[in-house]
């Protein structure tokens, strides 16, 4: 594989590319990941890489190759939860408003004030009525946390807010300060039947605010931002048909930015991350 050495010595010199590296080599020495699997991403890689990328393209080729078969490298785990659990999704309200509801049928174009109208409106104008599409994100499926592990976030401290200690808690670093967060709880039958894994560097991509676990209960563990241990239980779910009988509830506006963190605290061995939890 020609192109393929250059580009692991490219990336590794990147914070964002080491940490990838460190996740795939964990997931293979781990078994979260078939070789065959492993293998055939390599090979795709190295037939699709070009000469004299930038840093951001050459990181970018990670997600490249997996979007090229979403069907192949996503939701390829080999862990799924033991036991299943009732779920939820936190989503930023803009993305919500973009992807998921029916606001033509009530006359609301799409702009620069619709996801602020949508915030107002949800419980009165912007009802279970209007939901539509489907639940996931730009790959086929949607990742999702246990109800239950979303009371176990830090309480807010200072100027935080609960949205501040869930984002923290699940390690949704993209939301800054002054998104507002949708909590969608998911229907227990609607799961039914779907694929349910423990998420992988292939699912995660080039997001660095995530590591792969082992744990004996089959699922994933977010990365907490603000303690730098695992969080919450977290898992990816395929895509499912978003409906009325979803529950949708504001969990409040992200009033600080995330915490930072270095590329040392992105690198802490999975084994030293899980020392404390069940």
């Amino acid at each position: 594989m020609a192109k393929l050495d250059p580009w692991t010595a490219r990336i590794e010199a990147i914070p964002e590319g080491e940490i990838w590296l460190e996740k795939l080599k964990y997931d293979r020495q781990r078994g979260n990941l078939k070789e065959v699997l492993v293998d055939k991403f390599s090979a795709t890689l190295d037939s699709t890489l070009e000469e004299d990328l930038s840093d951001e393209e050459a990181l970018g080729a990670i997600d490249q190759v997996g979007h090229s078969d979403p069907e192949g490298y996503f939701l390829q785990g080999t862990r799924q939860p033991r036991s299943r659990h009732s779920y939820c999704r936190i989503l930023d309200v803009g993305s919500f408003a973009h992807k998921n509801l029916d606001l033509a049928s009530i006359g609301l174009e799409l702009d620069e004030k619709t996801a602020t109208t949508v915030w107002e409106e949800i419980g009165s104008l912007i009802t279970e009525d209007l939901y539509t599409n489907d639940m996931r994100t730009r790959k086929p499926f949607f990742w999702a946390t246990p109800i239950e592990d979303l009371e176990k976030a830090e309480p807010p401290q200072g100027p935080q807010t609960v949205a501040c200690s869930v984002r923290n808690h699940l390690g949704l670093h993209h939301y800054g300060e002054g998104t507002h967060l949708l909590r969608i709880d998911v229907p227990h039958e609607a799961v039914k039947g779907k694929k349910v894994k423990a998420p992988t560097c292939l699912d995660a991509g080039s997001y660095p605010y995530f590591f792969p676990t082992d744990h004996k209960d089959g699922y994933g563990r977010t990365l907490d931002l603000q303690t730098k241990k695992y969080g919450a239980r977290e898992a990816v779910v395929e895509t499912l048909e978003f409906n009325s009988s979803y529950q949708v509830s504001k969990l409040g506006r992200v009033s600080t930015q995330p915490p930072h963190l270095a590329t040392e605290d992105l690198l802490v061995h999975p084994e030293e991350r899980m020392k404390g939890l069940p």
